[in-house]
């Protein structure tokens, strides 16, 4: 009997790019980034301006090696069909 397998397919939509606040401590294991302007998200098919409000919440887990990161960008984007 075969081992069942699992593929995932993946497709580039875009890159993101956003300037960055250093850090603000927010607790003892969390870090908030906010985003400084002039960011912006390119692709293919889209293209869009990242506004504020927007942040990054970065998390230390308790093991201290594993870090969670929670990206929140508002981008009002402008998308194309072709």
């Amino acid at each position: 009997m075969e081992s069942p397998t699992t593929q995932i397919k993946t497709e580039y939509l875009m890159t993101l790019h956003a300037p960055l606040e250093a850090g603000q401590p927010a607790g003892p294991d969390l870090s908030i980034y906010n985003v400084l302007p002039g960011g912006w998200a390119r692709g293919p098919r889209i293209r869009g301006e990242i506004i504020a409000p927007s942040g990054d919440w970065l998390r230390i887990m308790p093991d201290g090696k594993t870090a969670k990161l929670d990206v929140r960008d508002l981008a009002p984007f402008r998308w194309s069909r072709t």
